[in-house]
């Protein structure tokens, strides 16, 4: 009987297929974060991708102007202002800075030029500003020698029920209501309201020069 003879080599193995070049190739990482990469890197990557599309010269522009958009935002912000020092004197005039009066309205300062009326200049200022004392142009026009296109400034204080510069000047001195009114003769309050018409040509120019002092005469 023929013995079978024994071999001494190995089964070959089995062929071990190799990974082809796609499954080494490893799948992108998503850029965040945690990665470290900087929101400046991969804007970078970005731009340099639109380069193949829109030219070297294009690409740097565009690169250019967003790391400088990226520079500007992450400056530093501007130091806080030192605090003041804290002022104990209460007579020191640095403690009213930035304190607005309060504005007066109109009501308010005619009631308090109406307490300082010394002569009957102010009277007739004060009669101007509150509106009690309206003209008729016409008067006004004959005794100050105004043409018509001055009449369009004076509409506040003229009207055509109003008073000719006669009649009010013999009301002022008929009233005779105070001191300052007593003893002056038509002609003399006639003068002076004259004079007041050929300087003031509205209400408020009545009250902001009594209000002034300008208006406080002797007479």
């Amino acid at each position: 009987m023929i013995s079978k003879r024994k071999t001494t080599c190995k089964p070959a193995k089995k062929p071990v297929k190799k990974p082809s070049v796609k499954s080494r190739v490893k799948s992108p990482v998503k850029p965040d974060g945690l990665s470290g990469r900087s929101s400046l890197a991969i804007r970078q990557r970005a731009l340099i991708k639109a380069a193949r599309k829109d030219g070297e010269k294009t690409a740097r522009k565009k690169l250019l102007k967003d790391i400088t958009k990226i520079l500007k935002g992450g400056k530093k912000p501007k130091s806080v202002a030192k605090q003041l020092r804290r002022i104990e004197n209460p007579f020191d005039t640095r403690r009213f800075r930035g304190v607005r009066k309060k504005k007066e309205t109109t009501e308010q300062r005619l009631k308090r030029v109406s307490e300082n009326i010394h002569s009957t200049r102010d009277q007739i200022l004060l009669g101007i500003a509150n509106g009690s004392y309206k003209f008729k142009w016409t008067s006004v026009a004959k005794e100050c020698g105004y043409k018509d296109g001055e009449r369009k400034k004076m509409l506040s204080i003229l009207d055509n029920k109003g008073y000719t510069i006669n009649k009010l000047a013999h009301k002022i001195w008929e009233d005779g209501s105070s001191s300052y009114g007593r003893g002056k003769s038509d002609d003399i309050i006639r003068d002076e309201i004259i004079d007041i018409l050929q300087t003031v040509s509205s209400r408020s120019e009545a009250l902001n020069l009594l209000d002034r002092g300008q208006g406080n005469t002797p007479f």
